[in-house]
């Protein structure tokens, strides 16, 4: 199997500079500043003439850029007793030969728009993609059925791991229409940021004595504060082991819905010397310091790209097993390998997998190399790009002897 296509060729699908040029339009509900390394790259690459159409969903804040092409058109929402649902007439409006070969779509079907894109599309000689998760965590029968129905328009589907293209195979999907671009994020920066810290000598030592920490015994968690990221187990599972762990210290970076919750719990606790609230941080070269001092990073469930950033700081990370919780990013995470598991909302399971990281030294080290190995190997925006492209390429040739017939 190929590391970016399920499909029977395999291969990269990427083209030399001879190639024809492919006009490829992107759209996407927001850009967001995580996707521009990725369409960064897609458009330095040969024979690919790129345009990203965007709105603003209210979710990811949009970000500005010189470095491809890109269009906003707003978006168009329905809020009523039911699931918010979406128009967007980038969908239609850029699903013609005199905008596009292929255009790639956001596989949500909350957007009224794909049904009438995707057939737009096809009489007009245009390849299509269907990018996304391939489920919701909210999904019901009757939005699992038209995610499947869509598919059966486009000319390839674009996931974000293996393990649901190969459950969408397994229901009955074409194995040459089926491509994965696994979810990264750009390491240059985290790269950058964590070899500065590491090269100034006294850093180390500055941070440590600044927060009161312990090495091999302070616990990280950078994301948003939201209740379904249950951070109170966290607080709970540290409260149990502080007697035990003397010197354990809990680092929470972020805001949000959850934060004055969580402080209450913490308070109630009794752990005001064990936490530390730092609010939201942006900065990488902030973020830095507390990636680097600390010995591994929990996220109880809920977690998304975080995984791929605490990997990138070598950081093993607990979380709980049940991957339907989390984001596709998930499937990063190889337990024993490069973080643990433990039983959803457990919290014995959640203190066994602490107790082990901080007090093992050998076990931590094995699980740092192999969050290392990770992001540098196939979670990779190059890799990513390598997926996202395959997927375009196959999507031109099939409409290209569409037209040709």
């Amino acid at each position: 199997m190929s590391g970016h296509a399920i499909n029977a060729r395999g291969g990269h699908g990427q083209a030399g500079a001879s190639a024809p040029r492919l006009r490829v339009v992107i759209q996407q509900p927001a850009l967001a500043k995580y996707r521009v390394p990725v369409f960064r790259e897609l458009a330095s690459r040969p024979g690919i003439d790129l345009l990203l159409v965007f709105a603003d969903d209210g979710k990811v804040p949009n970000v500005s850029t010189e470095d491809f092409r890109s269009v906003f058109v707003p978006l168009k929402t329905w809020r009523g007793p039911g699931p918010q649902v979406f128009w967007h007439p980038a969908q239609t409006r850029y699903a013609t030969r005199e905008h596009a070969d292929v255009i790639v779509l956001v596989w949500n079907t909350r957007f009224l728009s794909l049904f009438p894109a995707l057939r737009r599309a096809r009489r007009h000689g245009v390849g299509t993609v269907l990018w996304g998760h391939g489920e919701s965590k909210k999904d019901r029968g009757w939005a699992t059925f038209m995610r499947r129905r869509l598919t059966r328009l486009a000319d390839a589907t674009l996931f974000y791991t293996r393990t649901m293209a190969k459950r969408f195979i397994a229901a009955g999907a074409e194995p040459g229409r089926t491509f994965v671009a696994p979810n990264s994020v750009d390491q240059t920066q985290i790269a950058a940021a964590r070899d500065a810290f590491r090269a100034d000598s006294g850093a180390m030592q500055r941070v440590r004595r600044e927060h009161r920490l312990t090495a091999g015994r302070t616990i990280l968690f950078v994301s948003r504060l939201e209740p379904k990221n249950h951070l109170h187990l966290l607080l709970e599972a540290a409260a149990a082991l502080r007697e035990e762990l003397v010197g354990l210290r809990v680092l929470i970076v972020g805001k949000g819905e959850d934060e004055e919750r969580l402080r209450g719990v913490s308070a109630g606790l009794g752990l005001d010397e064990v936490v530390t609230f730092f609010g939201a941080i942006y900065d990488e070269e902030r973020l830095a310091p507390l990636f680097c001092a600390s010995d591994v990073f929990c996220y109880p469930s809920n977690m998304g790209l975080s995984l791929l950033h605490a990997f990138g700081y070598g950081l093993p990370t607990v979380t709980g097993g049940n991957a339907r919780l989390h984001g596709p990013e998930i499937e990063a995470l190889r337990h024993e390998d490069n973080g643990l598991r433990f039983r959803h909302d457990d919290l014995g399971e959640l203190k066994g997998a602490l107790r082990r990281v901080l007090t093992d030294d050998g076990l931590r080290a094995r699980l740092a190399e192999g969050a290392a190995r990770t992001v540098a190997g196939e979670y990779s925006i190059r890799n990513m790009v390598d997926g996202l492209e395959a997927a375009i390429r196959h999507a031109a040739e099939r409409a290209g002897a569409r037209r040709r017939t």
